[in-house]
């Protein structure tokens, strides 16, 4: 993930790592984030209204924080009230309405609307619903602001008003 100030935040099977393309051509890690998490991280997002990363986990769910000077404040991890802190987390994006949208392995994919780091709602879709699985590897927003799911081999689905289409390979 790119961050305004140049450096790059890297998700990694030891955590998070925050880098800097050096004159050379090399990555160099800028700063110690690794108090963030302990898990591997397997996507990044940041949502436009607050600037807020969050770090979507292998086993520990999605952790937000503020970066402030190579340092992680403000750090909290989403859902724990839901039991939605020990997701398997495998992509993160954002919607058009700067919901933050997860997809998981084994939970379907969710719609966290946050207000900084407070949860204000939640959609879930999984098999119970229409989704068709409950493994979700890419989540992704279109031009015209659907939501499109990618499942684990079983082709796309899109959320359009609120109802899932299914486009599948032949």
């Amino acid at each position: 993930l790119e961050l305004e100030s140049g450096e790059l935040l890297a998700g990694a099977s030891d955590g998070l790592h925050l880098l800097k393309l050096a004159a050379d051509g090399t990555l160099q890690v800028e700063g110690d984030i690794s108090n963030v998490v302990r898990a591997p991280v397997r996507a990044l997002a940041r949502t436009p209204r607050d600037g807020r990363i969050h770090a979507g986990t292998e086993g520990e769910g999605i952790i937000s924080f503020s970066l402030k000077a190579e340092t992680a404040m403000d750090v909290s991890t989403l859902g724990v009230s839901s039991g939605m802190d020990q997701l398997q987390v495998r992509a993160l994006g954002i919607g058009a309405n700067g919901q933050l949208v997860a997809g998981t392995f084994g939970n379907g994919a969710f719609e966290f609307t946050l207000q900084g780091d407070s949860l204000i709602s939640l959609l879930h879709y999984d098999t119970s619903n229409g989704l068709g699985t409950d493994n979700v590897s890419v989540v992704l927003t279109d031009n015209e602001n659907n939501l499109w799911f990618a499942r684990f081999g079983l082709g796309l689905a899109r959320l359009l008003d609120r109802a899932l289409v299914y486009y599948a390979a032949d």
